[in-house]
């Protein structure tokens, strides 16, 4: 799984433990003091949150001689907007940290309340001495008080919490924190509002069911014995169903079982209630409900396009000038290569190999697996030319991997800054100088695979383009058979950047001749994939980043003649790919959410899609419906049929992440949609994520902020392996 090396852990968690554990928060910014006045070493330390930088909706204000008030900010429940001049430059204390003197004041404004949410207005605070501090919270526009108590400081630091409700729903409530005493100053840290909502218990895929498809829902406690499918329309119910496999799930810390309403299948929105009365979130089930995400899918990588202009027309909020046009030196020398194009990874800026491989392999994949649902109208700006969006996304990617290609057929591993950019930069702001890392086995053999099948992909739209992609390839493969031994490359030292691990090449080696195989027919190819696999045969397994053998076995089982071409190979890579399938069906049976995993690591959501994609390929080679199914039950795991009742897809579902680590929303404070998330993380891999108590359940170690980065960023190659599994999906 990727390790990227992000942030400093003293230099992040500047947060009170109350503070840490809310998901649902508000912080408050300084109104001390210009940009122009921070030191500009600490400005460099700086490593603020998306939560922490949401700024104001207006300039800063200008304090008066007793009365200094923050920056105004909008609360979670609203997308918030920033100031330039923060979202620039600041450090950790001046973000989280304010100040009031005697008399002093904090505002927390523009917060939203509902009647049906209890609210915590918290914070930490430290003093000099004894200090009264009065709490209100109200309408800024009528001034009617909701909620107003007094809590007292005393020397030293001390948590405060107070939980309010209210009696309907407020738009423009403000909480105001005031220092009553005449004496004493007190530093509040993170003072927030969060919600404590309704838990819902019955956990559905929020963004639809296939009409044809079978239709679970998921139990978070024991729902009684029978539930109640009902149309949301009209409120009759539809359905009643049982209740399936009861039992203790210790990932989950619950008590869980599920219910399946397969027979609904007209199109319309429903809810699941049970027997003791919980319910759902509202769902669709249409016929195809899924082609708005799969397009939204599709057109973040438009977002993550480095070195083009990025107009209004094709990004939105997110439009900026080229970005990483440079010229880049290769590392330890003074040789410059143009390595302009290609996607930024994820959050970061960097551009690698091994992972750009994987995401054009998927979005390949998905087009040959289902061309008909791909159009020339998806995504701007690839519109309009006559080719499939999703091939034109594809070469913007194949392009900037040809440029990596060296004479020889060996291919570099990355570009990449020295250092990961600070959050508060967007990507035409980050100048750092670029570095092109060295040639390797490794990358050269994911190379050498993906441009293969792109020459399939191509040949019936662009056979000049499937021509050169062919050579790229053959290119590789020669290069491949003269360096039989691996070689790697990893971060020298000064470096701080992205880096994707791998210990063998034997996995894209043998991707890179079946591939050539499909493509040409040449069974030179198939003999040496065939060496390849009985020296190893791990080598024909994976659809990750890491382990790609998968995509060239499905190449090679799916070419004319493969079953009379090599009958024992056919067979054995059959054999292998059930065998795999058959192991993720098990998990997937295993427990109420039915979800193909057994443990919860860094980029689960990724992992849960790519075992998905070997389920489908499991079910198109032997017709039999369960691994069809539990490609199903994966994806509403995705969408929310999951223990954090919780869509991992921005935009997508009632509930879903809103605070992703991410610098183009980070700096432009607008909702980046259509974004799959990294999802639960139990190995605790990031500082933020602390914030979750040590001993939760491993599949709720997962915190909505942007400094999670490992349980919410997201990554190319998440989305692509969502878009693959979609186009198999609705096939």
């Amino acid at each position: 799984m990727k390790k990227k090396k992000r942030l400093k852990t003293g230099n992040l968690l500047i947060m009170s433990a109350a503070a840490a554990a809310l998901v649902f928060s508000l912080w408050l910014f300084p109104g001390k003091g210009s940009p122009e006045e921070i030191p500009e070493a600490a400005a460099e330390t700086a490593v603020p949150s998306q939560s922490a930088n949401a700024a104001a909706e207006t300039a800063e204000p200008q304090p008066s001689a007793d009365i200094q008030e923050p920056l105004t900010a909008e609360s979670y429940f609203h997308v918030p907007v920033k100031t330039e001049s923060y979202a620039k430059a600041g450090s950790l204390q001046e973000k989280y940290v304010y100040e009031a003197g005697p008399q002093g004041i904090y505002t927390i404004r523009n917060t939203e309340l509902r009647r049906d949410c209890t609210y915590k207005i918290s914070f930490a605070s430290s003093a000099d001495g004894t200090a009264l501090l009065n709490i209100r919270v109200c309408s800024s526009r009528t001034g009617e008080v909701y909620f107003e108590t007094d809590a007292e400081t005393a020397s030293g630091t001390s948590v405060t919490e107070k939980e309010f409700t209210v009696s309907d729903d407020c738009a423009d409530a403000e909480a105001v924190i005031r220092n009553m005493s005449d004496s004493v100053s007190v530093i509040l840290s993170n003072p927030c509002i969060s919600a404590e909502r309704p838990e819902i218990l019955v956990r559905v895929s929020q963004a639809g069911y296939l009409s044809g498809d079978e239709k679970r829902c998921t139990f978070a406690e024991d729902p009684g014995d029978f539930f109640d499918a009902v149309n949301a329309e009209t409120g009759q119910t539809v359905y009643t169903g049982t209740i399936a496999q009861r039992g203790f799930n210790p990932d989950t810390g619950e008590y869980n079982s599920y219910g399946e309403f397969t027979s609904v299948t007209q199109p319309g929105t429903y809810y699941i209630r049970t027997q003791n009365g919980h319910e759902s979130y509202p769902f669709e089930i249409a016929e195809d409900p899924f082609a708005d995400l799969t397009a939204a899918l599709l057109h973040e990588f438009v977002y993550q396009r480095c070195g083009c202009d990025l107009s209004e027309s094709a990004a939105g909020s997110y439009a900026h000038p080229a970005c990483h046009s440079d010229e880049a030196v290769l590392y330890n020398t003074d040789r410059r290569y143009d390595v302009s194009g290609g996607w930024h990874d994820a959050a970061d800026y960097g551009r690698y190999m091994k992972t750009g491989t994987k995401a054009v392999n998927d979005l390949l994949f998905a087009y040959m697996r289902a061309p008909y649902l791909f159009t020339d109208n998806d995504s701007e700006p690839n519109t309009g030319n006559g080719i499939p969006d999703i091939l034109d996304e594809a070469r913007y990617e194949l392009e900037w991997m040809l440029k990596m290609q060296e004479d020889s057929g060996a291919v570099h591993i990355k570009v990449v800054t020295r250092r990961f950019p600070k959050m508060y930069y967007m990507p035409n702001d980050f100048w750092s100088g670029l570095t092109l890392m060295a040639t390797e086995t490794i990358s050269t053999a994911d190379f050498g695979g993906t441009m293969a099948a792109a020459s399939i992909a191509f040949r019936p739209v662009d056979e000049a383009f499937a021509d050169e992609c062919l050579n790229a390839a053959v290119r590789a493969e020669q290069y491949l058979s003269a360096h039989p031994g691996m070689t790697a490359v990893y971060n020298p030292a000064g470096f701080d950047c992205g880096q994707y691990l791998d210990e063998s090449d034997q996995d894209g080696r043998f991707y890179t001749e079946t591939a050539l195989y499909a493509a040409t027919m040449d069974r030179n190819y198939l003999y040496k994939a065939e060496s390849i696999y009985n020296g190893n045969p791990h080598a024909a397994d994976g659809t990750g980043w890491k382990d790609n053998g998968f995509y060239g076995s499905w190449l090679f089982l799916t070419s004319g003649d493969a079953a009379d071409a090599e009958p024992w190979l056919y067979e054995s890579l059959v054999s292998r790919l059930l065998s795999a399938a058959d192991t993720y069906l098990y998990y997937a049976q295993s427990t109420a959410y039915n979800v193909a995993v057994n443990t919860y690591k860094w980029g689960c959501s990724g992992t849960v899609c790519d075992r998905s994609i070997q389920l489908c390929m499991a079910y198109d080679l032997t017709g039999r419906q369960e691994y069809r199914q539990a490609a199903v039950e994966q994806l509403s795991w995705i969408l929310g049929r999951n223990a954090l009742n919780k869509s991992l897809v921005t935009g997508f579902g009632t509930d879903y992440p809103h605070d992703i680590h991410c610098r183009l929303t980070y700096n432009t404070a607008v909702e980046l949609r259509g974004t799959l998330v990294a999802g639960p993380d139990a190995y605790y891999e990031d500082p933020v994520i602390s914030a979750v108590p040590y001993g939760t359940p491993a599949a709720k170690v997962y915190f909505d902020n942007s400094g999670s980065y490992s349980t919410n960023e997201f990554a190319i190659y998440y989305n692509s392996a969502l878009i693959s599994l979609l186009s198999f999906l609705r096939a």
